[in-house]
């Protein structure tokens, strides 16, 4: 193989378009924003949390919630037990344009708590789709998660409110 036939390869595997970046334009704002890229890499990557049992109870379990798609596209933060590579569409979780609010505080044992409210009319469409209580080691972590988790929402475009804008509005 020549050096001329080598450099038609190259300009061929350049203008595939499998091997070029596939981000959305979202995605790619939310990387030039400095404050945000490190956590929408994480939630990316997923992170081991405990959610409260939906059967009610005293009881956690252990989960991984991570940022993820329906499997057409939409966002959605999953919480699964394992994550997975690819995402089909059936995994739990909750769509990131169903979310309401979002807001942290202190259960009845002074557990730090952040609290995923879901749309009142997604709860009537969709039986699944549900409120999720996750507990973190401290205040101040439940504080940035909440206070980061609306600054992404923002940034994609998603309005979310957090409990005292529920309370007035």
């Amino acid at each position: 193989m020549n050096n001329t036939e080598k450099k038609e390869l190259l300009k061929e595997s350049l203008n595939n378009d499998k091997l070029k970046n596939t981000k959305s334009n979202d995605e790619i704002k939310v990387w030039d924003c400095k404050e945000l890229g490190s956590f929408h890499e994480l939630l990316l990557r997923g992170l081991e949390i405990h959610i409260k049992n939906r059967n009610g109870g005293r009881k956690w379990k252990t989960r991984v919630l991570y940022l993820g798609n329906n499997g057409n596209g939409c966002p959605k933060f999953i919480i699964e037990r394992y994550k997975k590579i690819v995402n089909d569409g059936t995994e739990k979780g909750i769509e990131l344009q169903d979310i309401e609010c979002i807001y942290n505080g202190l259960d009845s044992k002074n557990n730090a708590i952040v609290y995923i409210i879901p749309h009142k009319t997604v709860k009537n469409i969709n039986a699944n789709v549900r409120e999720y209580h996750i507990r973190f080691p401290t205040y101040k972590s439940s504080e940035i998660m909440v206070k980061k988790s609306l600054m992404l929402f923002k940034k994609m475009g998603y309005n979310v409110k957090t409990k005292l804008e529920a309370d007035i509005l």
